[in-house]
């Protein structure tokens, strides 16, 4: 007899059902196969779990939206862009083992060319310009994964901690989706930038940081312990950030504050609760003198667990720089970068270096002269009308991006051809700097420069007809800065390595310029030296990855490179020195402040001529309105308690009101902030200032390495803020506020998604889109 479907279902209806009732008939005693059992149950096990767990479908939810924002086309396109030219770079030198000096930490690039290495790449290829082809053998996916998994995880990770923190689950999921749809994030963790795994240990190490003060300060005695899990994965974090990125000092900076304020509002609180028992004792009698107050709390291991962050912090970046010496340890042509003289003037020079090896400049040499200054640039031919009596006359300026203005020719004076130098430049060589495109010569001029004091100083321009001129107003003596202690007898000029003056004998001046009204003047001064000049090989002059200098470049230099000791105590020093303090701009830096009103700069990092595609980063507008309104309520709040404690300083109270008030200190202070009912708010306040200030007064860019940081801590204290303001709302209102909140998000995602992902239609749909239109991008143009 043939089994019909219903004898079938009967048939493992012991699987599928519970426990029979009683009084019903027994089951058949045939069983199903072991493995369809063993099957049947894990699923609806499966099921059950995640039928109680409500969290799992949203970390599914999220792990399907990360895939498609930032996972989804992670290949294309298959050109470098912006610093994915270094990234490359330096992963070849890592695997060819090749010298090169790098200012910041260098643990994410091992481990980036370690991955390079595990999956074949030979680092022979050397890219030479950003948005150049990238070679099938390299594992471009491989590398832009590691970055886009660890930024990925940063959203599972901020939805986890806004629950752990006690904040609605549809305020977390919105914390979450903030972290994944903001256009910088998402442009940078599509690349091979490092920001997204910088990112993610900044944020464990903040996480677990919080976790392990909250059970060290707790205020309740019996709760406080010392949680090692969370305090060796704070250690861990942190110490790897560090040594990734020299922006994370300011979260080794955070975890100090934030310890501090803990420590001393805990050790308040205790005090508060020991004068509480002193003032509600009685008359004193034997029972009493028995008692032991309580003392005061001393937070020993909040201060030790901070030096050993700090510490091994600091640890990790010395052995990190120790691998990293030994590792570039094959001799080569890059040597030199590691020498003393190229260490002592690295700073001055590094936006401008072309040439890879340091090249002694002759007669003919055509060179970039660069201001020793800071980042004020490098000389340049600009016309101007300012002197119309002057026939094609040309100002010199002063820019810091290097264009075909800005090199020149070096010729030697008629009376300095027979000193038997060889052709090079010594101390007191009379030369002509000649421009190499227009041919005219570098010339003062005695005249009242505007803005510069009362005196007479001899003005600084360029003449295309000098037969009716003065030759003498064209002579520049080289006069060699005695400061260059690494040049001794009869010193000559050479790349990179040489600080000199320059001398007009006719007018008795030297060579300078000066900042007025934030324009670089260049002019003639006859007070002083004025500024020093270094020379620096133009990148047209010479083929610097073949290694072949021109028939006007003699490289005889005599650098030596250093020992591994030398090599580790430069490195470390150099970054001590100018990392932390680093002042310089940058071309593409972007002022925050100027974002929540819709304009900025922002920072294109590939294009496409053929297709005009076009890559952009720049902040999603509606995040950064929504996390400016959380910085306001931070600052209203601070401003806000200090006025009520001065106001009330001079409130005299009654004596039971007194105690009302000091018994409402003991109550938990999570609940009793008064900057908008959550003391996470104010942490998270502290965090984003520390991590965005800083960078706001050194003129750096702020899209990377340091504005996801912000970023971060911004949205954290904004889903405080935004929880503590809804808790109270009804849930048809509060879940309306929030969907209106992620529609304005959703609004702007979409206006900027073609700059994201450079579509095909990018320049098209970024003139239509009205956000963009306001921001410095060159939406009808390609770059």
């Amino acid at each position: 007899m043939v089994n019909t479907s219903r004898d079938k279902k009967e048939k493992y209806m012991p699987v599928l059902k519970q426990e029979k009732k009683e009084g019903s008939e027994s089951f058949p005693e045939e069983k199903p196969p072991p493995t369809k059992i063993k099957l049947l149950n894990f699923a609806r096990e499966s099921y059950e779990k995640i039928k109680r767990h409500s969290d799992t479908k949203i970390y599914i939810l999220l792990l399907l939206l990360c895939y498609c924002v930032r996972v989804w086309g992670i290949s294309s396109p298959k050109e470098l862009m912006f610093d994915e030219f270094h990234v490359f770079n330096n992963v070849g030198k890592y695997i060819r083992r090749e010298h090169f000096f790098d200012l910041t930490p260098t643990l994410a690039f091992m481990i980036q060319a370690a991955i390079a290495y595990i999956f074949g790449y030979d680092g022979k290829y050397i890219a030479k310009n950003v948005g150049d082809g990238i070679p099938n053998n390299f594992p471009v996916v491989q590398l832009r994964m590691f970055n886009c998994i660890s930024s990925c995880l940063v959203v599972f990770l901020t939805f986890y901690f806004l629950v752990k923190l006690q904040v609605s689950k549809l305020v977390a999921i919105f914390g979450a989706l903030m972290v994944l749809i903001d256009s910088s994030l998402t442009t940078v963790s599509r690349t091979m930038i490092p920001e997204g795994f910088q990112l993610f240990l900044v944020s464990v190490s903040t996480v677990s940081w919080i976790y392990f003060r909250t059970n060290l300060t707790a205020e309740n005695p019996k709760m406080r312990r010392f949680s090692y899990k969370s305090f060796y994965i704070c250690l861990g974090s942190t110490s790897i950030a560090f040594s990734c990125q020299l922006s994370a000092i300011l979260t080794l900076v955070f975890i100090t504050i934030d310890g501090v304020i803990a420590s001393t509002k805990l050790k308040a609180i205790e005090k508060v609760k020991e004068n509480n028992k002193v003032k509600s004792r009685e008359v004193p009698d034997s029972d009493n003198k028995n008692k032991t107050t309580t003392k005061a709390y001393k937070p020993i291991q909040m201060k030790s667990a901070i030096m050993k962050i700090w510490f091994l912090s600091f640890v990790v970046l010395m052995m990190t720089t120790i691998l990293n010496q030994m590792v570039l340890s094959r001799k080569g042509k890059n040597d030199y970068m590691l020498s003393p003289e190229f260490e002592k003037s690295f700073m001055e020079t590094r936006e401008f270096i072309y040439d890879p090896i340091p090249r002694d400049v002759v007669e003919g040499s055509q060179v970039i002269i660069v201001s020793t200054k800071m980042y004020s640039g490098s000389l340049m031919s600009h016309n101007t009308n300012l002197n119309p009596h002057i026939p094609r006359a040309q100002r010199i300026w002063l820019q810091k991006k290097q264009t075909p203005s800005s090199a020149f020719q070096i010729n030697v004076a008629e009376s300095n051809k027979q000193m038997g130098n060889n052709g090079f430049l010594t101390n007191g060589t009379v030369i002509y700097l000649q421009h190499v495109n227009t041919k005219q010569y570098i010339n003062a001029e005695s005249q009242k420069t505007p803005g510069l004091f009362d005196e007479k100083y001899g003005d600084v321009l360029t003449k295309g007809d000098l037969v009716e001129g003065d030759v003498g107003e064209r002579e520049w003596a080289v006069i060699i800065s005695r400061r260059d202690e690494t040049l001794k007898g009869n010193a000559h000029l050479t790349s990179y390595n040489t600080f000199f003056y320059l001398y007009n004998k006719k007018y008795n001046c030297y060579l300078d310029h000066v900042n007025v009204m934030g324009v670089q003047i260049i002019y003639c001064n006859r007070k002083n030296k004025g500024v020093e000049w270094r020379i620096i090989q133009h990148k047209l002059n010479i083929d610097i990855f073949n290694d072949k200098a021109s028939t006007n470049e003699i490289g005889i230099s005599k650098i030596q490179p250093m020992s591994l000791a030398g090599r580790i105590k430069t490195t470390l020093e150099t970054r001590a020195k100018y990392m932390l303090w680093d002042t310089s701009g940058h071309p593409s830096s972007s002022r925050p402040y100027k974002w929540p009103i819709g304009t900025g700069d922002a920072v294109p990092i590939w294009n496409s001529k053929s297709n005009n595609r076009l890559i952009v980063i720049l902040p999603n507008l509606a995040i950064v309105w929504l996390t400016s309104i959380f910085s306001s309520l931070v600052i209203f709040g601070w401003v806000w308690d200090g006025l009520e404690s001065v106001v009330r300083s001079f409130i005299p109270v009654s004596e039971k009101q007194t105690e009302s008030e000091t018994k409402s200190a003991d109550t938990d202070s999570i609940r009793n902030t008064r900057t908008y009912l959550n003391s996470f708010g104010v942490v998270f306040g502290v965090g984003w200032i520390i991590h965005w200030v800083p960078y706001t007064f050194i003129s750096r860019e702020m899209f990377l390495f340091n504005y996801s940081n912000a970023l971060w801590f911004a949205v954290l204290g904004f889903c405080c803020s935004l929880d503590a303001a809804t808790r109270k709302m009804n849930n048809m209102i509060k879940t309306s506020v929030i969907v209106l909140l992620m529609s304005m998000v959703l609004y702007c995602w979409i206006q900027t998604y073609p700059v994201v992902y450079g579509t095909e239609t990018t320049h098209q749909k970024c003139g239509e889109a009205s956000l963009l239109n306001s921001w410095n991008i060159p939406c009808r143009k390609v770059i």
